[in-house]
């Protein structure tokens, strides 16, 4: 159970929601038609939200040969594939609608483990410390000064079981760089987060946190007086950059910090509380000298003051974190656990399972047989219904409607047979043939059923209310193509059941 002390609704989640084939397509890995969706047996009809985060679901998981089996639907039903799966599903709503509640400092630590991080410095120590221990389980420690860390102060996240520590001068917080990927290279993702307490703006531009290769910070935090952090950003020529945020960080609140290197992508961004405060980008990929250390609240050659203030929880990465991370991690330390869906392992080939060889001994088994068997039945013939409904539709419903479309766009799509195309403009002095309907010459547009990047051979557009039988219930997007001046409304057709 990954919610011990309970759950509720996330913020901005919808009081009510459904597992229709929209929603469920939505949290699986792959596309699908979903004609399986009606064994699942999930909650039919509006669902609400609060009722159902009161309770965490199954931690059910997904084995690669289960994914394998919902291509052969009888041995789905009788392995229990369709029950697993609906768990599954259930964990992937929770997460995204649901939040776990809690009352320790616990959530923050159970999260942060779960990055990976290289080293993690809680800054728990009691007074008199000389070494940051790690806490990640790597051993990596850093290093602190007695007489300019005063360790023991309050901690800087609610309930949390470590202390924060107070650097009142320059030489007290530092960790010597062991490897290659504990340094800001250039040649990989990396990410760095801390959190801080500054209680007033400074009088001259401080230090919160730099590395040395030299004598300059090749990556260096600094606050202005103002309380704005400006980022530095030197690569291995000398060329460096200096951008300045908008977020006051020196207000006596605590505040999270994360440095967050995308090496691809050469950029170098600051989250401040799991907002971006400031982006640079370097042009090269030998951004950063991997010499030396890295420092918090502290410029060990004096080049800038160092700013005095509170820190806990400085933490290092071998990967650059996600905003979404980010934001989990301070969610975690509001006490708030997050909930993860247990993982999608895909098939790499093989078979599904087979099962349980039946025994038939006694009477109950045979009666237990036949459950079996009359529910594998209904799954048949609930199964032919639906394909039926979308290889011989006797007729459809209308779904979505999507009005006044020009040029040409994408509109996503979930489990629809058709398309029902109105030209409600059409330029004037347009080609047509003298029959009903008139025959539009040249076609006044096309259309093309997708998925992701892939599109099919495009349905000409040549009436002004057409059908368009796609035949395509993989798809997940239609792609419109008008010639100019005319205008469009799309409806789905969606199947009966």
């Amino acid at each position: 159970m990954q919610c011990p002390t309970g759950s509720t609704v996330k913020a901005g989640a919808p009081a009510y929601f459904q597992f229709d084939s929209v929603t469920v397509s939505g949290f699986l890995p792959f596309a699908s038609a979903l004609a399986w969706l009606g064994f699942l047996n999930l909650p039919v009809g509006p669902v609400s939200t609060t009722e159902f985060c009161s309770k965490e679901p199954p931690a059910t998981t997904m084995s690669p040969a289960d994914w394998l089996a919902l291509g052969v639907p009888p041995i789905a039903a009788v392995t229990g594939v369709y029950g697993r799966l609906a768990d599954w599903i259930q964990q992937n709503a929770f997460s995204q609608y649901c939040a776990c509640t809690g009352a320790s400092g616990s959530a923050y630590s159970a999260y942060i483990l779960s990055l990976s991080p290289r080293w993690w410095h809680t800054m728990g120590q009691a007074g008199g410390a000389t070494v940051l221990s790690d806490a990640s389980g790597n051993s990596r420690p850093g290093t602190a000064s007695a007489t300019s860390a005063v360790f023991g102060q309050t901690p800087l996240i609610t309930g949390d079981p470590a202390n924060s520590v107070q650097v009142v001068s320059t030489g007290a917080l530092a960790h010597n760089l062991s490897a290659t990927a504990d340094t800001w290279n250039g040649s990989q993702d990396n990410s760095c987060e801390f959190w801080i307490r500054i209680a007033a703006h400074p009088s001259v531009l401080r230090t919160v946190y730099t590395t040395y290769g030299g004598v300059q910070g090749t990556v260096a935090l600094y606050v202005d007086t103002s309380g704005h952090i400006l980022l530095q950003a030197k690569d291995s020529a000398g060329a460096q950059t200096l951008t300045t945020g908008t977020k006051d960080i020196c207000d006596n609140v605590v505040h999270q910090i994360d440095i967050v290197l995308d090496h691809a992508a050469h950029t170098l961004k600051v989250y401040v509380d799991a907002v971006t405060d400031v982006t640079t980008t370097v042009t090269t990929n030998s951004y950063y000298d991997g010499s030396g250390a890295q420092w918090l609240l502290t410029d060990p050659h004096s080049t800038t003051p160092p700013m005095v203030g509170y820190a806990a929880h400085w933490s290092w990465f071998a990967r650059a974190l996600t905003a979404a991370q980010i934001a989990d991690l301070k969610a975690a330390a509001g006490s708030q656990v997050i909930y993860a869906p247990q993982p999608y392992i895909p098939p790499t080939g093989g078979t599904p399972p087979a099962g349980t060889p039946p025994t038939c001994s006694t009477s109950q088994d045979v009666c237990t047989q036949l459950y079996q068997t009359n529910l594998l039945l209904q799954g048949l013939s609930s199964q032919l219904t639906m394909l039926k409904a979308r290889a011989e539709p006797s007729f459809w419903l209308t779904g979505n409607v999507h009005t006044g479309l020009t040029g040409t766009g994408v509109i996503t799509v979930s489990d629809i047979l058709a398309l029902n195309v109105l030209l409600t403009t059409v330029p004037g002095g347009w080609g047509a043939t003298a029959e009903t309907p008139r025959r539009l010459i040249p076609a006044a547009g096309s259309i093309q059923a997708g998925f992701a990047a892939q599109y099919t051979d495009n349905w000409q557009l040549h009436y002004e209310n057409q059908i368009v039988l796609l035949e395509a219930a993989w798809a997940v997007q239609v792609r419109y193509n008008l010639k100019p001046g005319v205008v469009a409304t799309i409806i789905e057709l969606v199947p009966s059941v």
